[in-house]
């Protein structure tokens, strides 16, 4: 998690404890893997996951189809 100010880490930190007291531990653990599996590590993304009770996540990102105009990750670099 970056921040400018290190008050900002410190309360995402308490809300994202709160949230665990409050939905439970387990949904914090998926919750937070699927942050590391996507690189998304802000507190909004680990609530809607947590009180959204998301089973599987890769169900919901949208696969791109495969055409000849679509270029991937390698051309941006």
């Amino acid at each position: 998690m970056s921040k400018s100010h290190p008050e900002q880490a410190y309360k995402s930190c308490q809300g994202i404890q709160s949230l665990a007291r409050k939905l439970g531990k387990e949904k914090l653990i998926h919750a937070c893997r699927s942050a590391l599996e996507l690189e998304v590590y802000n507190y909004m993304f680990i609530k809607n996951i947590m009180e959204k009770n998301h089973q599987d996540l890769h169900h919901q990102i949208p696969v791109l189809p495969l055409h000849e105009n679509i270029r991937g990750a390698e051309a941006y670099q």
